[in-house]
Order: C-alpha cells, then structure tokens, then sequence
C-alpha cells in the first residue's frame, strides 16, 4: 500500500497546463472587470433624457406589448437551450438553463464592441 496514482485521468496538456488555478481566478476576475467596464461605457454614452423623450412621446399600449413580444421571443429563445440541455443530457439545471439562454442575448445585444451595432432610429 503505497502512494500509487489510481486515477485514470490524464494530466493537464496544452493550456490547462499552464494555468494554474490562482491563473485562472485571475483571468476570470480580469474578464469581469473588463465587461463590467464595458458596459459602465456603453451606458454613460446613451442619451438618457432623448430616451425618455422618446418613450414618454410612445402610447403606453405599444410599450406594453413591445414588451410582451421582447419577452415571449427572448423565452422562445431560451427554449433552444432546453432543445440542446435535453440532446446533451447535461445535468445543469432548467431555471438555470433558462436563465442563462435569456441572459446572453440582452448581455451581447448591450455591448456595442462585441460586433453587434444597433440598428440606427428613425424618428
């Protein structure tokens, strides 16, 4: 009885060698840092007030069921993730599927230096 290796598992190549776990702390604590700025600059660049001018000049019914639609595609949405969670047979739960299949899309729709432009607003 010694101190054999009984793990089948191979150890880490490539990249996985090279970080090690405080690295990887420190690339993930660098990645949110870097979209939370992101998105802190994105939104100090939005004309605040014009939006309010804009929303208060809208009928409250066309608000409403924007809302409505934005809701139910954005469930419609998530729903493809359930598709591919049941296909793959991973154990991550619904809700958090869900949530995660909602909140990518409004995330990388925010971020104006992810490649996505917004579309320009007529008025």
């Amino acid at each position: 009885m010694g101190t054999e290796r009984t793990s089948s598992a191979a150890p880490p190549r490539g990249i996985d060698a090279l970080l090690t776990p405080w690295l990887r702390r420190l690339f993930a604590a660098g990645l949110l840092v870097a979209g939370v700025g992101l998105w802190v600059h994105h939104l100090r660049t939005v004309d605040w007030a014009g939006m309010r001018g804009v929303l208060a000049g809208m009928p409250h019914e066309r608000l409403g069921w924007a809302l409505v639609f934005t809701v139910a595609s954005y469930l419609v949405y998530s729903s493809i993730d359930l598709i591919a969670r049941h296909v793959t047979q991973h154990r991550v739960g619904m809700g958090r599927t869900l949530a995660i299949g909602f909140i990518m899309p409004v995330t990388s729709t925010l971020c104006p230096t992810c490649g996505l432009r917004d579309p320009p607003v007529s008025m």
